[in-house]
């Protein structure tokens, strides 16, 4: 089930239940995903290299939030920040937890339109920026970093790009090319 499914499922309970608390680009954010993927986004036109078949694809969002947009950006960002490891050894822990008195793993069980607010509370309003890095981390400070490196005999791998799916086609399996592109104007 994509982030897309649950947002449509639930978008009517969740604005009813949320719409006093909804930022304006937290409601852009939503409305972004449900029509990520779909000729709400637009369209694009493909055409086979092989046998000249033509077909119509939606297009992404693009939205920042949106989890289809961004897995090729977010897989390209993860290689960047494997390069800054350091030979230390640290530990951070996301996502999961242990309940104190038992020492089991904790499953929560949220409403459609919960799980919703959880995700949308982490969409920034317009013109905000998320720091990630401070000290030699930060994204200005790559000489402090490879001096860092140096000194602690750091060697650093080339980042591979992050091969992005191409179109294939359904009749001959050649890879397809745009050859056009419709927008909706925003309304």
């Amino acid at each position: 089930m994509n982030l897309s499914d649950i947002a449509d499922q639930y978008a009517d309970r969740f604005l009813e239940k949320y719409s006093q608390r909804l930022l304006p680009s937290q409601l852009k954010a939503l409305n972004a995903i449900r029509g990520c993927r779909t000729p709400a986004s637009g369209m694009t036109l493909l055409e086979c290299n092989g046998c000249q078949f033509r077909e119509q694809k939606p297009l992404s969002c693009g939205h920042r939030h949106c989890n289809r947009c961004q897995n090729t950006d977010t897989s390209e960002w993860l290689q960047r920040q494997r390069q800054k490891l350091l030979p230390v050894e640290y530990f951070m822990v996301t996502f999961s937890y242990l309940n104190s008195k038992t020492g089991k793993k904790e499953t929560r069980t949220l409403p459609g339109e919960d799980f919703l607010w959880l995700v949308l509370k982490h969409v920034l309003p317009r013109r905000f920026r998320r720091s990630r890095d401070y000290g030699f981390l930060h994204s200005n400070a790559n000489k402090q970093l490879s001096l860092v490196q140096l000194v602690l005999h750091v060697m650093v791998k080339a980042v591979e790009p992050v091969i992005r799916p191409q179109f294939t086609c359904r009749r001959c399996g050649e890879l397809m090319k745009h050859v056009a592109f419709s927008f909706l104007k925003p309304t």
